[in-house]
């Protein structure tokens, strides 16, 4: 388990190119601490005065994954069906690529920002489909399945063979990644993502989830709290039912956590067949969301 504190954090990232956090996002903060004077619409045209991100949001949410049977016109109506927080964690989401768009990267940045809006969207609906928001807010396994990669993009712009060590990261799945970069690169994604999301202040729960989310086993370690847990047990069905989807086979984490995480939900391997095809139903044939 890592024990990394913000200070920690930010000696590891020093040199790295981490965005800071925007002013739209601060704007938002502020507007949602004055809860007297928070609506909706309030935070609707706030967020209406940037087209870039309007158009972002609604284009998101009206993408087929999210099945709403009419289309959505307006940051308002956004809201009310996906929810105020998703919302803004798709303005994070906005924000953070316009931060990186332009910057040389040796990975393609592209499939990373589909791919995570896809995990986003996947880990919302495994949550309703497992009766578990009573236990999880909804919000967080969408933050959780936007951002827990984060330092991904930050890395690929910093090292010139990221992509190599991805390559030789995926040939030996019985190590942590996290691990394996540590060894090459002397810092990980995971730690780079956890400071991230601490500065542009995240909750603390998708904070810690980030740093620990390729821990194999974290399910099975006392003392982590159960919604991270949940998070990460999500996130590794999640990615196993994109691996499938993408290229038909199974992730390469999964068979070192499938046990542990069929186990976390009380799921038989019948139950576990049934969501599956269920989210890939639901995925739709291969596609990708660009903007």
């Amino acid at each position: 388990m890592f024990n990394v504190t913000e200070e920690k954090a930010k000696d590891v990232v020093k040199g790295l190119m981490v965005p800071p956090q925007p002013e739209v996002l601060l704007k938002i903060q502020q507007l949602r601490q004055n809860e007297k004077d928070f609506s909706v619409k309030k935070l609707a045209d706030l967020i209406s005065t940037d087209v870039g991100i309007s158009a972002f949001v609604l284009k998101t949410i009206n993408s087929p994954i999210y099945g709403f049977n009419k289309t959505v016109v307006d940051i308002v109506q956004a809201a009310m069906l996906l929810g105020v927080d998703n919302v803004v964690n798709l303005v994070a989401f906005y924000e953070y690529r316009q931060a990186m768009l332009g910057k040389p990267s040796c990975i393609s940045m592209e499939r990373y920002w589909d791919t995570s809006l896809d995990i986003a969207a996947l880990m919302s609906l495994t949550v309703e489909r497992l009766n578990m928001l009573s236990r999880l807010p909804k919000e967080y396994a969408y933050s959780a399945g936007l951002f827990h990669n984060c330092g991904l993009p930050v890395l690929s712009m910093h090292f010139n063979d990221y992509q190599e060590i991805l390559r030789r990261i995926n040939e030996y799945a019985d190590h942590e990644f996290t691990e394996l970069e540590d060894d090459s690169l002397n810092t990980n994604h995971a730690i780079v993502g956890y400071f991230v999301a601490r500065s542009w202040h995240f909750p603390e729960i998708i904070c810690q989830f980030i740093l620990m989310h390729h821990e194999h086993d974290l399910l099975t370690q006392t003392g982590i709290d159960p919604q991270i847990k949940d998070l990460f047990a999500l996130l590794k069905i999640c990615d196993n039912v994109m691996s499938k989807h993408r290229r038909q086979t199974e992730d390469n984490e999964w068979s070192l956590v499938q046990e542990a995480v069929l186990s976390h939900f009380v799921l038989s391997d019948d139950d576990y067949q049934d969501l599956e095809s269920f989210l890939l139903d639901e995925l739709g044939p291969v596609r990708g969301i660009t903007f």
